[in-house]
């Protein structure tokens, strides 16, 4: 199975990533080979190569001098900062930039190589650019690192990348500074990230990196607890489970006689103990990064839990693209990497239930546990209301 999803991700690829990233595929005609005659594109007042549609260009601008005699440049003549600054569909990003000399001077910058996802100004339509309704500076230039990653993140190694760093630094995933992260996704309209934005136009070329634009703004990721309110269809027991125990992270459906059971007083102290163990604390685990101050993540990694004593163990395979998560050798991820401001949510398919003895635990489907079941199991670890 897993070799015939990497097989159709193949044939995806082929289509969606360019190889050569200088000069990625349009819509439009290509270009004629050179010729000694004039240029076939002249200046003109604006970003060059713009197709008439609502979007930025497919490539790089003309170059100042007569015309090749032989191959193409193999390199962009502009910076980042220059493309966006000179781009009419990007003139409200250019004006946010612009009032941080620090972030102008990095993109202009060729000491490193940096990828900028750049919303249109359509996408900004809804983000006051000056005015009372402006958001503060500290907000505006954490917007802007989010939207930054470190290094050359072309279409073809996005395809390939589930998580990749921003420039946005946060103390809330370990105990350091580490980067807040992008999570990406192949869907049928192409390349996205953070499951609801679209890359429209990728592998803008600079001298100095690649921008990607993209058709929303990448907002700052909200905290795990904000992250399950906007999703009450999947999470509806689990937010009134955490509130009923105090704690607020995460759980899914087991069942109606086990949440009767759950739910009522006598059953409280269980399942706060069955909500402990599905959270992990002081360790960031995303399907291809583990955030932790003293050590590295590996393809089997045991986590300890908030209930004391007991560790869920992961493991990580993949396949080119194609990740799977498991937590105990059995209950799968379907949902991987939901980025939240203080950790990462990994959706699971079923509920995590501590197993009666060391290396062992059945599988549990939905409506399968049972009270006394539950009880025998979280016997001795019930937590304290």
């Amino acid at each position: 199975m897993a070799q015939e999803k990497f097989h159709k991700l193949s044939a995806v690829e082929s289509l969606l990533c360019p190889e050569d990233p200088h000069h990625p595929p349009h819509d439009g005609p290509h270009h004629p080979p050179p010729h000694d005659g004039p240029p076939h594109h002249p200046p003109h007042d604006g970003p060059p190569h713009h197709p008439p549609h609502d979007g930025p260009p497919h490539d790089g601008p003309p170059h100042d001098g007569p015309p090749h005699h032989g191959p193409p440049h193999h390199g962009p003549p502009h910076h980042l900062y220059q493309l966006i600054e000179k781009s009419k569909y990007t003139t409200k990003l250019a004006k946010l930039i612009n009032k941080h000399d620090d972030i102008v001077e990095m993109l202009n910058s060729t000491k490193a190589n940096y990828t900028v996802f750049a919303p249109t100004d359509k996408a900004l339509k809804h983000i006051p650019c000056d005015g009372d309704h402006e958001p503060s500076k500290e907000q505006l230039k954490d917007l802007l690192l989010y939207h930054t990653l470190d290094g050359l993140y072309t279409a073809k190694r996005i395809f390939f990348t589930h998580t990749a760093p921003t420039l946005l630094q946060s103390t809330h995933l370990s105990s350091k500074k580490e980067a807040q992260r992008v999570s990406f996704q192949l869907t049928l309209r192409g390349l996205s990230v953070n499951f609801k934005t679209r890359i429209t136009h990728p592998n803008i070329m600079a001298v100095n990196g690649v921008i990607h634009a993209i058709d929303r703004p990448l907002l700052p990721p909200k905290a795990k607890a904000s992250l399950l309110s906007l999703l009450p269809s999947r999470f509806s027991t689990l937010e009134l489970a955490l509130h009923k125990t105090g704690l607020i992270e995460t759980l899914t459906s087991s069942g109606p006689a086990a949440n009767a059971f759950l739910f009522s007083p006598a059953g409280l102290p269980y399942l706060k103990s069955l909500l402990q163990y599905h959270i992990v604390e002081g360790h960031t685990l995303y399907s291809d990064a583990y955030y932790f101050a003293e050590g590295h993540g590996h393809a089997h990694i045991d986590l300890p839990t908030l209930l004391e004593g007991r560790t869920v163990s992961v493991d990580i395979a993949r396949w080119a693209r194609f990740v799977e998560m498991k937590i105990n050798g059995f209950a799968k991820v379907d949902v991987q990497d939901l980025v939240a401001e203080d950790g990462v949510v990994q959706v699971t398919e079923s509920v995590l239930v501590p197993p009666k003895r060391p290396g062992f635990e059945p599988p549990v489907e939905e409506g399968e546990v049972e009270p006394e079941e539950l009880r025998v199991r979280l016997e001795g670890w019930r937590g304290e209301l």
